[in-house]
């Protein structure tokens, strides 16, 4: 980010949601949002965000050009069998590289 007033590498926590239902962000891509939460993360602090599944190459891909390595990456599925709707993607910034991987069915039983 260009503004020169921001406090840079002081935030422990960034969230972030675009899922279908919210509608287009104004004003900022996918990319101005990983550069923006990595300006404004301390070493070690961490970026969640929630995104669908088609993005899932792009997020993995910007987070690590911005130096937040992803740590925990969570397929939300409708219900077994289905392909997932959603992806919950951490990361930390600086950290070392090791992702955990898991799978979340909202309907288990249906």
């Amino acid at each position: 980010p260009s503004n020169a007033n921001i406090q840079v590498n002081f935030v422990d926590h960034v969230t972030n949601c675009n899922s279908p239902l919210a509608g287009v962000a104004q004003g900022c891509n996918l990319e101005q949002v990983i550069e923006a939460a990595a300006t404004l993360l301390k070493y070690g602090g961490s970026l969640k965000i929630c995104h669908i599944p088609e993005r899932l190459t792009d997020l993995i891909c910007l987070m690590r050009k911005y130096k937040i390595e992803p740590k925990r990456l969570t397929l939300v599925c409708d219900r077994v069998g289905k392909e997932p709707d959603m992806v919950l993607i951490e990361g930390a910034f600086g950290g070392g590289k090791y992702l955990k991987t898991d799978i979340l069915y909202i309907n288990k039983g249906e």
